[in-house]
């Protein structure tokens, strides 16, 4: 079980269940909904949580722009984030050699959503009649029957992957060609951007692009490590929100002065 006690085995587990009944259902953890976060906690539970940080710092940017919107499955990067820590702290291969195990385990479960989502919507609509015929016993246990198939989705790969050991990763990485863990490499480098770039094409960048140039300014030619461009961006963001805010009473004022001018 790469070199952990069962205890440690059983708290990923659980923690792998709790984050998914807890993001499909109440959404209250937000901290764990990003790669930072599970990574963090899955290496605490291993006995290093600073390790866990730059391993979902990469993943985080990964992951950006990278939204199931509606019924759409997309790969499973909080899976992989479990996955890819344990290979990372556990054999104390690069993180590229993670990645190759945890992103394919993430991908893989695109089918296993695509299941419980069609299961689940039949589900849904049979505890829907239930309740509306007032079964409300039975409209509550095909609802926990719905979540436990979510659980489920996170559980199973993580305990997979954990059972199967160590041996197993140590021969994956055996197999891999020089050709794909270089791959893999450049790879690794170019998803991050990949990532920013997607979620760049969301955000109004015509519109502002002069923060964003503030930003590759401060962090490229002055050195400024991110926590003080970030309290920058936010000093900038609150500022610009507050003179938005303040021209549009102003714009509201007027108009209904106007009106009132004109009765």
């Amino acid at each position: 079980m790469f070199g952990m006690n069962i205890l440690q085995a059983l708290l990923i587990i659980l923690f792998a269940g709790i984050m998914g009944a807890d993001v499909m259902g109440p959404q209250h953890f937000l901290f764990w909904r990003s790669p930072v976060g599970q990574c963090l906690i899955t290496a605490a539970i291993l006995g290093n949580p600073m390790a866990g940080l730059p391993v979902g710092a990469s993943l985080a940017l990964m992951s950006l722009g990278v939204v199931g919107l509606g019924g759409a499955s997309v790969p499973n990067y909080r899976i992989t984030s479990i996955v890819t820590t344990i290979v990372v702290l556990q054999t104390g291969q690069p993180f590229e050699v993670g990645l190759a195990i945890g992103l394919p385990v993430g991908m893989m479960n695109v089918y296993l959503d695509v299941m419980i989502k069609t299961i689940g919507a039949t589900l849904a609509t049979n505890a829907q009649k239930q309740i509306e015929n007032h079964e409300f016993e039975k409209g509550t246990n095909t609802a926990l029957i719905i979540l436990a198939m979510n659980i489920c989705q996170y559980v199973l790969p993580v305990a997979l992957v954990i059972f199967a050991g160590q041996p197993v990763v140590e021969a994956l990485v055996n197999i891999i060609p020089n050709w794909l863990y270089k791959g893999l490499q450049v790879a690794g480098k170019m998803l991050p951007v990949t990532g920013m770039a997607m979620l760049l094409n969301y955000m109004p960048v015509n519109k502002h692009w002069q923060f964003l140039c503030l930003g590759f300014v401060l962090y490229s030619y002055l050195n400024l490590k991110i926590l003080p461009i970030g309290i920058i961006g936010l000093i900038i963001a609150v500022t610009h929100y507050k003179r938005e805010l303040g021209l549009s009473r102003m714009t509201v004022n007027a108009v209904a002065g106007g009106d009132m001018e004109d009765e």
